[in-house]
């Protein structure tokens, strides 16, 4: 194994010699035979042990094991404990997130204060089949079933060469203390179960099972490159970039023979994971304004495309101007001025609005338009609704979400971008004219 070990070093240079390595250390067999590893080929290292406080007093054996193993073999030991479960309560995440998130940033924290070089973790070959199942399950891009990279930013993987078993054998022959988790058994998890249960079945119904999916994992990997390189090619010339986000041509999705490909190289970045594409798929025959969501985001089927926006953010927000505001920044930018010169923008410089200042009545209110709201149009006689006024311009969901009324008192006299009022509006009497620019949205 140690053999084994130095050549795989050698083949990727993955930890030189000169580096300075965290190893990420649970006190299990994985990072305690990392460990003993490293120290047999005489690598710096220090050891970095993360006590979620989540299993009584296995945490404290657990954390115990670590730091002991380190002061007897002269390595450095850095402990961080958590008080995990309140926590995950307080950010409402499951406590494996809110673990995974917390080991992580403070593994980066400690990494930059003792100017280390990398990071390493004890993933092995049978962590790589465990992943591609849980992967497979969970209805994953291509992307999902490459594997666990050997290199990802700082984090270094130096034992992805090695099986469970060899790692368990070495750390037995060379005396190398260990403590199991006793949740590993668990069925309470997916990956537990795809650990304890399906991989053996598997591999008890074909004997090599196991051998087979690295081979396919390599297989993926060589893929995905060419894969990424021709969709990147692609998702430029399909792609349309907007001041919010992204669309893309219905007609053109409809015909294209690798769909389905596209949006699984496009969609993980807001939010929406491979096993949604059908989702989205469906929404090329969907009525205009049907939706998906993800946390972050959502994709509208507009008349001729499918837009992928930021979740608008509170709607709800209204802001007070007084005469003597010059600029106002949120919800929107408008620019605001005061003068003599009364003359009215041009036509279709709709950005643009010219008000009566003595039929103005401060402070004015600026906020999203929302169902119910009126306007009389200037040069147009009696009321309407500004839905219609929106359903008139062939406003997308997203441009109708973003679209705002300026009210005098209790009267609108501006439904920004697109129509003024006749309440305010400028004539041969008027003296003094407030002119606003809209200039968009912070």
């Amino acid at each position: 194994m140690l053999q084994k070990f130095i050549q795989h070093l050698q083949s990727t240079k993955l930890i030189a010699h000169d580096d300075y390595t965290i190893v990420t250390c649970s006190g299990g067999s994985d990072s305690m035979a990392l460990a003993g590893l490293l120290k047999a080929v005489e690598m710096k290292f220090c050891l970095a042990h993360v006590n979620f406080q989540l299993r009584g007093e296995d945490s404290e054996l657990d954390q115990e094991i670590v730091q002991t193993w380190g002061k007897d073999n002269g390595i450095e030991v850095y402990v961080k404990r958590f008080d995990t479960g309140a926590i995950a309560e307080e950010t409402g995440q499951s406590i494996q997130a809110t673990a995974r998130r917390l080991r992580y940033l403070w593994f980066d924290q400690l990494k930059s204060e003792i100017h280390a070089t990398a990071i390493a973790t004890a993933h092995h070959s049978d962590d790589q089949v465990e992943t591609h199942l849980w992967h497979l399950m969970r209805g994953s891009s291509w992307s999902g079933f490459t594997g666990i990279p050997p290199v990802h930013g700082d984090i270094v993987r130096p034992l992805l060469f090695a099986t469970k078993k060899e790692l368990t054998s070495y750390v037995a022959e060379n005396n190398i203390p260990f403590r199991t988790d006793k949740s590993n058994a668990s069925d309470k998890y997916m990956r537990n179960r795809i650990r304890n249960e399906v991989i053996p079945l598997l591999e008890d119904i074909r004997p090599g099972f196991k051998h087979n999916v690295h081979r396919q994992i390599a297989a993926f990997s060589e893929a995905g490159y060419i894969i990424d390189q021709f969709m990147s090619e692609l998702e430029s010339g399909m792609l349309h970039l907007g001041s919010d986000g992204i669309e893309l041509n219905v007609e053109d999705l409809k015909e294209m023979p690798f769909s389905r490909l596209l949006l699984l190289h496009v969609l993980p970045d807001y939010g929406f994971p491979g096993r949604r594409v059908s989702e989205v798929l469906n929404l090329l025959n969907a009525q205009v304004g049907k939706a998906l969501y993800s946390s972050t985001h959502r994709i509208i089927r507009e008349r001729e495309s499918i837009q992928i926006r930021p979740i608008p953010l509170n709607t709800a927000e209204e802001t007070f101007i007084s005469q003597d505001d010059l600029e106002i920044h949120s919800p929107a930018h408008l620019v605001l001025e005061i003068s003599e010169n009364t003359t009215l923008p041009k036509m279709g410089n709709s950005n643009e609005a010219v008000f009566d200042l003595d039929k103005i009545k401060f402070p004015l209110k600026l906020r999203r338009w929302k169902s119910g709201d009126k306007l009389q149009p200037f040069g147009m006689e009696g009321t309407q609704k500004v839905s219609d006024l929106l359903i008139q311009n062939k406003l997308t969901t997203s441009e109708k979400e973003n679209t705002f009324v300026l009210k005098s008192g209790a009267a609108i006299i501006w439904v920004v971008g697109i129509r003024t009022s006749a309440a305010s509006k400028v004539s041969t009497h008027t003296s003094k004219a407030l002119r606003i620019k809209y200039v968009g949205i912070n």
